[in-house]
């Protein structure tokens, strides 16, 4: 379907473009505007379609400068709307644009109709975060720093109206609970705060109101890990409604030593300060979920003397760039259970199923899954192989190292030291080669993931092959074999170095294989 629609989509934007729009397309616009409540709740445009059927991209794809003359009156200048409407009306209305305008690749009118949504409606968290995030997916700091310290200002001042601590204590809604990477974020709050020395005097709450939790056992984990972290739940009232008042909108800004940061730039020095990129083990597997663990993989014929390596592969059918191909890894799959090893496989039930290999568990493919075999799988491992994705966040936490394969952005390389990683090249048309390190550095798209990247006339990503993966795998179960320090090559330190130069911090080490194969791009 997207194939289909994405020539439509082309074609019909170059017609909005030329100046000659139907008047009637006024009228059609202003009909859609007031319907998106009931849109939004009829065809569930968040989650349900799955981002498979991108039809009505098509069908709410009109002019841009009629959608926001259109909604600007109805909804933002609109005095009468914002008191008949309940917040939580409002903030349907919010959610569906971000969607429309992400997925249609129109940041730019999204950025300034929510700059008209805040002014009139700060209330509705919805804006700041259609205001913070879009401008992020288009790699545009100066204006997310802006408007973040936008939205501090506004909640500093209903704060102390509230009477409201928010210079210690931080409010986490269920925005930070749906994701398995989210929950790793946590940590890096709760470690932050301990850097700080504000863990004593401040605390963190955790709603767990409609909160869908990615990962319980975790999150229980860290919970008793950070004696300052509180789950709140519905029957807490007060705190709930602080919660949605005062939760952070924006995921990545953290405060670390009295600033608000980019979370990307500071998580380096946080896992560096608290020992985690050393692999010290900050959160330890209950021995309830390591019984129930190894019956599992005992039920497949696996024993006490045996070891695993556990797998995770993003090959969502969303038009992710972080997405990888499963066929890729079949050569360090046979690798490693050519060594005695076993392979677990791990993610979403619609994952692509891996071939039948002795030894090897597609735990995707099972119907029961759960949240204790999960953790086990991520925290019992020898190592773990991972694409750019929440899993790969988790492995450290338990002290165990990883192999980051297909790794993009190049800047989210999670920061441990004993990990190897591997990064997507980026290819231009234009040049007819491939960009060299120091212009991915110097690019956007060193840290954001563009969507639009896929419709791209220039830019494409290039994935790792089956013999970069294995050879990275080879360099880890060496690195495990052997007592000795590792020392860097000369094509890894001054990959190091070109990093240093653009204010890059990469704690793991670049594969000695991959850096050997590109070295005509250092």
């Amino acid at each position: 379907m997207y194939s289909l629609v994405k020539p439509i989509k082309k074609y019909y934007w170059g017609y909005c473009l030329n100046g000659k729009v139907n008047p009637a397309v006024g009228i059609i616009v202003s009909t859609v505007s007031r319907s998106l409540v009931i849109l939004n709740n009829a065809i569930c445009f968040k989650y349900s379609i799955k981002n498979r059927i991108n039809l009505y991209l098509f069908f709410l794809e009109v002019n841009d400068h009629v959608i926001f003359q259109s909604l600007s009156k109805n909804f933002a200048n609109s005095a009468d709307y914002l008191l008949l409407s309940t917040l939580i009306e409002r903030e349907n209305i919010s959610k569906v644009l971000f969607h429309y305008y992400m997925l249609a690749n129109r940041a730019e009118y999204g950025i300034k109709l929510f700059e008209a949504l805040v002014a009139t409606d700060p209330a509705n968290k919805m804006n700041w975060r259609g205001l913070l995030d879009l401008p992020f997916y288009i790699g545009d700091e100066k204006r997310v720093n802006k408007y973040f310290d936008r939205y501090i200002a506004f909640k500093n001042n209903q704060a102390i109206s509230d009477n409201i601590d928010l210079t210690n204590n931080m409010y986490l809604s269920e925005y930070f609970t749906y994701s398995i990477g989210h929950l790793s974020i946590i940590v890096d709050y709760a470690l932050a705060m301990q850097i700080d020395n504000r863990s004593h005097g401040g605390t963190i709450f955790i709603s767990l109101a409609a909160a869908k939790i990615a990962n319980k056992s975790i999150l229980d984990l860290i919970v008793n890990t950070f004696k300052n972290i509180e789950y709140v739940s519905e029957r807490d009232v007060i705190q709930t409604q602080h919660i949605k008042k005062y939760e952070n909108p924006f995921v990545y800004k953290i405060n670390f030593k009295g600033q608000w940061c980019n979370w990307y730039e500071v998580r380096p020095l946080i896992h560096r300060d608290s020992g985690l990129a050393s692999l010290n083990r900050l959160l330890k597997i209950p021995i309830k979920c390591k019984e129930k663990g190894f019956r599992f993989m005992q039920s497949f014929g696996f024993s006490q003397e045996d070891w695993f390596v556990t797998i995770h592969i993003r090959d969502r059918n969303d038009g992710s760039l972080r997405n990888s191909k499963t066929n890729t890894y079949i050569e360090a799959i046979h690798q490693i259970t050519s060594k005695g090893g076993w392979v677990v496989r791990i993610g979403g039930k619609n994952s692509i199923p891996l071939p039948r290999i002795p030894n090897v568990i597609d735990y995707t493919q099972i119907v029961e899954q759960s949240h204790f075999l999960d953790t086990y799988f991520l925290a019992e491992c020898l190592f773990s192989i991972q694409t750019t994705s929440g899993p790969a966040n988790i492995p450290i936490l338990f002290g165990r190292p990883t192999i980051q394969a297909n790794c993009f952005p190049i800047r989210h390389t999670v920061p441990c030291y004993k990990d190897i990683f591997m990064p997507k090249l980026v290819y231009s048309k234009r040049l007819n080669r491939t960009l060299n390190f120091s212009e991915v550095f110097l690019s956007s798209i060193s840290s954001t993931e563009i969507s639009s990247l896929a419709d791209d006339d220039d830019l494409s990503v290039v994935d790792n092959s089956s013999l970069e993966i294995l050879e990275a795998c080879n360099e880890m179960l060496a690195a495990l074999d052997s007592s000795s320090l590792e020392t860097l090559t000369p094509l890894q330190a001054r990959f190091n170095d070109i990093a240093i130069d653009h204010d890059v911090t990469i704690f793991p080490k670049i594969s000695k294989f991959f850096i050997e194969q590109h070295k005509h791009l250092i």
